[in-house]
């Protein structure tokens, strides 16, 4: 049966025409496939470019929540985060520009030894920059860093373990958003350990002392 190939102009789709094949390919094709009209080029690539523009947006890097990220500025300010993590604060001269980028007061303790509030900006070296969300929210309800070592009882995780996942998110994305800055804090540091910063220190009552 011989059969009539359509012209470019009687399958007007969307603007865009169905091609029949090559002339070159012709002589070479199965007689029965060369009865099926061959998508264009055209065609294809249009649908290509349609998909990206639909999935585009489903791949895109989401948006900071400012809300989200407000409020997480919020508790941190109630659980006044900045008092053991940003320098200066407890030698009456707190550096803001420097906000929660370490301290330079350290905690003593007789048995557990010093440990200095830490960089929580996501600066990589010296930061949290390489934490996850997962590693940070660990860390502020278990108390565990992504290290598997504990955090000192001086960080109030057992309470933050309390509030409601929502504001533990919020606290993350606080967290995450700030500008990095590099500041390396040293420690831990036992208890026989020379500190090189001043030290709040947790002394036991002399012996036979009197109040």
């Amino acid at each position: 049966m011989k059969v009539k190939m359509a012209t470019s102009d009687q399958f007007p789709i969307s603007g865009l025409l169905i091609h029949p094949p090559d002339s070159e390919t012709r002589a070479h094709e199965d007689p029965v496939h060369s009865r099926t009209l061959k998508a264009p080029r055209v065609l294809l690539a249009s649908v290509t470019l349609l998909a990206s523009l639909c999935l585009g947006p489903l791949c895109a890097k989401a948006e900071p929540d400012a809300d989200l990220i407000a409020r997480g500025a919020y508790l941190s300010l109630l659980g006044n985060c900045e008092h053991c993590h940003t320098p200066g604060h407890f030698l009456g001269k707190r550096d803001d520009s420097k906000a929660l980028s370490g301290s330079d007061v350290g905690f003593w303790d007789p048995v557990a030894g010093t440990v200095i509030g830490p960089n929580i900006t996501p600066d990589i070296e010296t930061g949290i920059g390489s934490w996850s969300s997962a590693d940070l929210k660990k860390a502020l309800t278990t108390g565990e860093r992504p290290d598997g070592r504990m955090l000192s009882p001086v960080m109030p995780w057992q309470d933050l373990a309390r509030l409601h996942d929502e504001d533990i998110t919020a606290l993350v994305e606080y967290l995450k958003s700030l500008k990095p800055l590099k500041n390396q804090v040293v420690g831990p540091l036992g208890p026989t350990e020379s500190v090189p910063v001043h030290t709040l220190r947790l002394t036991p009552p002399e012996t036979g002392s009197q109040r």
